[in-house]
């Protein structure tokens, strides 16, 4: 984060063993932070990647099957995903064809990624960076598919990237900012979410879940107030913690002193 934006890299380029002795989890996020260091800056961000990124099928074949994904590692291809996420996730400084073009590429590896749960976090992120606020049914259909696999690992972050698909949209409650066309379909998804929540075993899930609900009500004040005190009454500790967090995005910036009494209690 020191670095965020600026593209000096240096660290990394200096420290190259250090990148190849990270392992796992620590690959992935050593892969993603390229996407913190870059970010907002797109022209290369492919040429960048590309030595990180999972392979493709060819662009100029249409008929070309995707390469096998293999079921192991696939912890710096995640990264890599994670990581062209946040550098083209940023609307200050990606243009939209730019924007669409990256999320694009994410949403093919996203439905083409199932076999691998650490690619399919990866692209399941990146792809609700890029479709940031855009409520597209579509995009959230893709995510929902990836989620019911039930991978604990790939659905906490297919469960977030729905969130942030639909961020302040108000989806599922009384009022929602959602086009008219969509609306009954995406209250729909809201509600399946909730009953997922209650059967999953996966408390990473059950945690994504619970953050993309605070998502969806971001900037909704009182009409997110129905679906956070039922969150509130939840049996399940993780989707109680996750109403706090709903609370606080409802009201974020309003200095509202009845979401700061029912924080407080």
């Amino acid at each position: 984060y020191l670095n965020a934006g600026t593209t000096n890299d240096s660290f990394l380029r200096d420290h190259l063993d250090w990148m190849k002795k990270a392992s796992n989890w620590a690959k992935f996020s050593a892969t993603a932070s390229m996407g913190v260091i870059h970010a907002s800056h797109t022209t290369e961000a492919m040429t960048l990647l590309e030595p990180y990124l999972p392979p493709s099928a060819p662009e100029n074949d249409p008929n070309a099957e995707h390469p096998t994904v293999s079921s192991t590692g696939g912890y710096a291809e995640g990264g890599s995903l994670y990581a062209l996420g946040i550098i083209h996730g940023s609307h200050s400084g990606s243009c939209a064809t730019k924007r669409q073009e990256a999320s694009a590429f994410l949403r093919n590896h996203l439905r083409n990624s199932h076999a691998n749960e650490v690619i399919s976090h990866g692209a399941a992120l990146g792809v609700g960076l890029t479709s940031f606020g855009s409520a597209d049914l579509e995009v959230v259909n893709e995510l929902k598919e990836l989620l019911y696999t039930d991978s604990a690992v790939a659905g906490e972050a297919a469960s977030i990237a729905i969130g942030m698909v639909l961020v302040g949209s108000g989806a599922g409650n009384a009022n929602s900012s959602t086009n008219v066309e969509s609306k009954e379909e995406l209250d729909e998804i809201i509600a399946e979410l909730r009953n997922y929540s209650k059967e999953t075993q996966h408390e990473k899930i059950i945690r994504g879940i619970a953050m993309c609900l605070a998502l969806v009500n971001f900037g909704q004040e009182e009409n997110a107030d129905a679906t956070i005190e039922e969150m509130k009454g939840d049996r399940d500790p993780i989707i109680r913690y996750g109403a706090m967090y709903g609370l606080a995005l409802a009201y974020c910036g309003t200095g509202s002193n009845k979401a700061i009494r029912i924080l407080l209690h």
